[in-house]
């Protein structure tokens, strides 16, 4: 049998080489032969044993050639050309359940080689799975292939800071990482600041298409960063530095609502590298640490946008002065770019105008669809539109999550591929809209056509997201809630590009049977589509006793977390029944005694909060053991948009209208009319 070599720290700078066997690829495997492998800090730090993991196979930054596939993968074949993702994740952990793959728990855990934990790109040979085998194109350097995953990176870390055009960035440090950070600021459309030390980097930041260099051993570098941005600071930091005191630096670069991007695992200057190195830093600039994924999901799906990104990082006819989308996303828009650029990207750094802006946001966030996606896509929308199967029925037959029907459907609208039109005359939602807010003396109602209980809140998710667009505005304050009225106009409204917005929770997590309506999970998407700064309380909504509670609402994170709570502008919230209130008596943290004995019965619920047919609070009898935003501070919300509809939630809606607890209506006709004919 033939065999291969793969290279193991074994020790504090030690290293072997053993012979394993190579073997064939068994079902979604992939063989790959090892032509480049980088060397990351990780290696570095096993190396010398600031990180003592032994054995190890190092080396998760690797490109090669598929040598053998298993009988399931589809997507590569033998003879192509590919880059890995190594550090895998588990599906499983918090982390992967809520969209953050490349913060997994368990990152270090994967066996590349059989028997040696480790990443093992320091080998002739590996054996990865599919999911993990990102194909390139023919054209594409394997070593500098080799450098995609570092690229991943950097890309997620741009994507943190939610660049725009005409943005001041400013990049500490011209290394690798911070090399790769200026090339894709620069094709953002920012104008760019390096801060750098060594001359050979300076150079190198120039050939990069940094605008401005600054020299930080011959000038100060936060004032020279407000000096140029007429004392405001920037828009953007990434700090690819590993120095405490540098990390402090990029904080006070930042000017107000500008986002930090610490680019670096920890800082070796400090005894105690676990501790903050600088005092107490604005939570609205602070953003995430050094790690990424591949760009667009999957490895496998966009080979193509991935070429281009590489593409991008070699000298090429355009040069510096012409950059192109990251991704390669939106090509058809490259005219409106460059025109946008020619006139808001000034010297002296200028803004676009919002129309340029729009289209290149718009196709960034839409890149274009391989054949084999158009096909699934437009597959899920005849069985749902014209079939009238139901999102589960048809995540069963064609074996993936709902999770990934309900988002395929709402980029099926997005993308155009489907378009909904409604036979009702505009006339008649007009009526009835106008009627209901005089009659309850709201701001505004809109209303969705009626539809069976499947489709109905993904077609009021649509309408909320439509109009939320229309008040949303920079420094707004979102809260939101769990469940499927909150959940719909999140899958279904359209991304924002939106600077200055925080979202946040209104209440504590609980366990539901669905994720994908649980709150901690709908406030990430809901920050991913608005661009905005997610702020979760990290809490349950009801705890064991009214002990911990207290406990609880006595520490400081809460404190602050409340804080931000009691400053929302906007609330988005579902409107629940009694069967919502019920799940809470009889949830898993029930104690025995807790229902209150002759209690009036409510019929509806908003962020705990129970009232009766006529809008009167009732006392919830688990209201000390309940941690979410009082009843009083709710409704001094300036905005309170209420999604809900259906013939089992119209007793609910109806008092919460009467109480007060909404003041923006998203619901159906058929809802409204029967709101409408009561006496």
């Amino acid at each position: 049998m033939e065999t291969y070599k793969v290279s193991i720290h074994s020790g504090v700078r030690e290293m072997e080489t053993r012979i394993l066997q190579k073997r064939e690829p068994a079902g979604d495997e992939v063989l790959l032969k090892v032509t480049s492998c980088a060397i990351c800090t990780l290696e570095q730090r096993i190396w010398k044993g600031v990180i003592a993991r032994y054995p190890y196979a190092g080396g998760h930054e690797a490109a090669g050639i598929v040598e053998a596939v298993g009988p399931d993968v589809k997507g590569v074949k033998p003879g192509d050309k590919a880059a890995v993702r190594l550090l895998n994740s588990c599906g499983e952990c918090y982390y992967c359940r809520s969209g953050h793959e490349n913060l997994c728990v368990a990152s270090f855990v994967a066996h590349t080689h059989s028997g040696v934990m480790g990443a093992g790109g320091f080998a002739e040979y590996m054996t990865v799975s599919a999911k993990a085998v990102y194909k390139l194109a023919d054209d594409v350097d394997l070593d500098h292939a080799a450098l995609a995953e570092p690229l991943a990176c950097c890309v997620h870390s741009i994507r943190n800071a939610k660049i725009q055009l005409g943005d001041d960035v400013v990049v500490i440090g011209a290394g690798i990482m911070g090399a790769l950070h200026i090339r894709l600021a620069k094709m953002s459309g920012a104008r760019v600041i390096v801060s750098e030390l060594d001359p050979v980097r300076m150079d190198v930041a120039r050939k990069m298409g940094a605008d401005i260099v600054i020299n930080a051993s011959e000038a100060d570098p936060i004032a020279q960063v407000k000096e140029l941005t007429e004392g405001r600071g920037a828009d953007a930091v990434f700090c690819t530095v590993a120095t405490s005191t540098v990390a402090k630096q990029a904080v006070d670069m930042a000017g107000k609502l500008g986002r930090v991007v610490m680019y670096t695992s920890f800082f070796p200057d400090r005894d105690q590298p676990h501790k903050a190195p600088f005092g107490r830093a604005d939570p609205h600039r602070l953003r995430e640490s050094e790690s990424g994924r591949f760009p667009d999901g999957d490895a496998p799906a966009q080979p193509e946008a991935h070429r281009r990104f590489l593409s991008d990082l070699r000298p090429g006819p355009h040069g510096r002065d012409r950059p192109r989308f990251p991704g390669g996303r939106g090509a058809q828009h490259l005219p409106y770019y460059r025109k946008a650029l020619k006139k808001g990207l000034k010297k002296a750094g200028g803004h676009v105008k919002w129309r340029y802006q729009k289209r290149m946001v718009s196709a960034m966030n839409l890149h274009p669809l391989t054949p084999e996606q158009k096909n699934e896509y437009t597959r899920i929308a005849y069985y749902y539109y014209e079939a009238g199967q139901t999102q589960d029925q048809i995540a069963q037959r064609l074996g993936i999550s709902r999770q990934r029907v309900n988002r395929i459907l709402a980029e099926c609208i997005e993308r155009g591929i489907v378009r909904i039109t409604v036979d009702r005359s505009p006339e008649e939602y007009f009526a009835s809209e106008s009627a209901l807010e005089e009659k309850y003396r709201l701001k505004a109602v809109r209303l969705a056509h009626s539809l069976g209980a499947d489709q109905l809140y993904g077609n009021l998710g649509v309408v909320a997201g439509q109009y939320l667009k229309s008040i949303v505005k920079r420094g707004d304050i979102i809260g939101c809630v769990p469940g499927r009225g909150v959940a719909g106009l999140v899958d279904n409204m359209p991304q924002m590009e939106r600077t200055g917005l925080t979202v946040t929770q209104l209440m504590g997590s609980e366990s539901r049977r669905e994720y994908n309506l649980e709150v901690d999970s709908i406030l990430h998407r809901f920050a991913r589509k608005l661009s905005a700064l997610p702020q979760p309380l990290y809490a349950p909504v009801l705890v064991s006793n009214a002990e911990l509670r207290e406990s609880i609402v006595r520490e400081p994170y809460y404190q602050e977390a409340y804080a931000v709570m009691k400053r929302c502008t906007v609330a988005v919230v579902g409107i629940g029944t009694a069967t919502t209130y019920e799940q809470y008596i009889t949830g898993p943290n029930r104690q025995p005694g807790t229902a209150a004995a002759g209690a009036a019965a409510p019929v509806g619920e908003i962020c705990t909060h129970c009232f009766d047919a006529d809008g009167q609070p009732v006392e919830f009898p688990l209201s000390n053991r309940i941690l979410a935003i009082s009843r009083e501070d709710y409704k001094n919300i300036p905005t309170r948009i209420g999604i809900a509809g259906g013939p089992e939630k119209l007793a609910a809606i109806r008092a919460a209208l009467r109480g007060g607890y909404v003041n923006v209506l998203i619901t159906d006709l058929d809802t409204a009319a029967a709101l409408l004919d009561e006496t």
